[in-house]
């Protein structure tokens, strides 16, 4: 598993600053939004020089020049001029107020599409000359795209120009690059930081959960699900892609349990073919010496050699025939446990194994009660090799002539006991005693328990009064 992990991090190339998502996303949002700004100020600045200059076309000035007339009117003949100058000011002041605009709501914009909207000119005798205002000539840097203008005549002879000009919007929005575009370069930045904060905290965190989560699929790690409970579409990803880990790990698990089986079949074949027959070749061997022995002795010895020699040599060849037997014998319980298929019911499984073990080994054995479910393939694989070894073990040392396996189970909790009347054995280790204090049989079933959830064995046995093994543990939830 470990050398997985680490192919699987080293398949994964180290990412550069400048593929990082969140860069690439900051850069391309500085990129597109420059642009875009300055398309919608244009095409807002273009919208308002329309609007402005068709109210113009009309004859908006109209309304402003009879302003000027009532307003100048009664202090041409009498004021100097320092004084229609300052008059001339504060009317042009008046005119170009966007609150009280001749041109109503496109008072603002016509302020916004040139620097001096409105310009006078007032020729008089007492002047001298025109008259008008220096400073806002001397500000003005715009080039006007369209003048109007209005002629106003009074009474002793004086004449006013009234003009109004507006800039074209290109020109006026590169006017405005000092003041405006460190503003738009600000909002554009401080939207740029908002879109990363966002896109890193609501997608790039989930992505980087997925990759992980994809990293541990990959060696086969399943147990660490994917956590995302938002309903946008990485949310649904997560929960598919969970979905789609479940069934790997039911492909993972059959595969898996398909090569052990695949593998347990092999060593049966060859141990069937090699030990066993090899065990039975020698038990025939053993009867052949046996007759063979018998022979010799009766035509070279006398009666009383031949006698006590062949009631040694049947001894020993006796007990050699009984090492065969029992080697033979366990070799068929090593060859059933291997070709024992997990593909069948737990409880078929079970009555499977009960009659084998009655049929060879002659003790009267019966199956009690069933589970209400179907463990899982990892444990019911243990609590198959638990019932194997029991049974082994009464086979080989109880003496018993009979055997009862009983199942029972309560909510989630799961009872399994194999008890028989054999001739039992001294146990002073309790449950938890260690295999090297109890027997490698007996420590085989401990270890077995304790891989199962919530397992516990606990064995009770006295001289003469059989064995009892008692197995609890809990139903897997998944």
């Amino acid at each position: 598993m470990d050398k997985h992990a680490s192919l699987s991090r080293a398949a994964r190339p180290p990412v550069r600053w400048r593929d990082r998502l969140g860069l690439r996303f900051t850069a391309f949002l500085l990129v597109l939004s420059a642009p875009a700004l300055m398309l919608v100020e244009i095409v807002v600045l273009s919208f308002e020089y329309r609007e402005v200059k068709s109210a113009l076309d009309r004859g908006a000035l109209s309304a402003p020049a009879a302003q000027a007339h009532s307003a100048l009117s009664p202090y041409i003949a009498s004021d100097t001029t320092e004084q229609l100058a300052l008059r001339l000011k504060v009317l042009r002041h008046e005119l170009e107020d966007p609150r009280s605009s001749f041109l109503g709501a496109g008072g603002y914009a016509l302020l916004e599409l040139s620097d001096q909207p409105i310009r006078l000119s007032l020729r008089c005798a007492q002047c001298g000359g025109p008259l008008l205002e220096p400073k806002i000539l001397e500000s003005s840097n715009d080039q006007p795209a369209k003048v109007w203008t209005e002629h106003i005549r009074f009474e002793n002879g004086a004449e006013l120009l009234l003009s109004a000009s507006l800039t074209a919007p290109w020109r006026r929005l590169w006017s405005a690059f000092s003041f405006e575009w460190p503003i738009m370069v600000a909002s554009v930045a401080l939207l740029a930081l908002a879109s990363v904060l966002f896109l890193q905290r609501y997608v790039l965190v989930r992505l980087r959960n997925m990759a992980n989560a994809a990293a541990n699929w990959s060696t086969a790690q399943f147990s660490k699900p994917l956590l995302d409970n938002k309903a946008d579409e990485i949310g649904i990803l997560a929960r598919q892609l969970n979905g789609m880990a479940i069934e790997l790990r039911g492909k993972f698990d059959s595969e898996r349990e398909l090569a052990t089986l695949q593998e347990r079949e092999r060593l049966s074949q060859e141990l069937h073919d090699s030990v066993k027959q090899q065990c039975f070749a020698l038990e025939l061997q053993l009867a052949a010496l046996t007759a063979a022995t018998a022979r010799s002795l009766q035509a070279s010895m006398s009666a009383e050699l031949r006698t006590a020699a062949s009631h040694d040599a049947a001894n020993a060849l006796a007990e050699a025939s009984n090492i065969c037997t029992e080697l033979r014998r366990d070799l068929d319980l090593v060859l059933n446990r291997l070709r024992a298929s997990s593909s069948g019911r737990f409880q078929d499984e079970l009555v499977r194994r009960i009659e084998t073990f009655a049929r060879r080994s002659h003790i009267a054995a019966n199956l009690v009660g069933q589970l209400d479910h179907e463990p899982d393939p990892d444990a019911k694989t243990e609590l198959l090799r638990i019932v194997d070894e029991a049974l082994s073990n009464v086979l080989r040392h109880s003496k018993a002539e009979t055997l009862t396996l009983s199942l029972s189970q309560l909510a989630e909790r799961c009872l399994l006991t194999i008890e028989d009347n054999g001739v039992g054995f001294r146990l002073t280790a309790t449950a938890d005693t260690s295999a090297s204090s109890i027997g490698m049989g007996l420590g085989n079933l401990q270890q077995r328990a304790q891989r199962l959830r919530g397992g516990l064995l606990r064995i009770d046995s006295s001289l003469g009064k059989g064995t009892r093994l008692e197995l609890r543990w809990h139903r897997s939830v998944y």
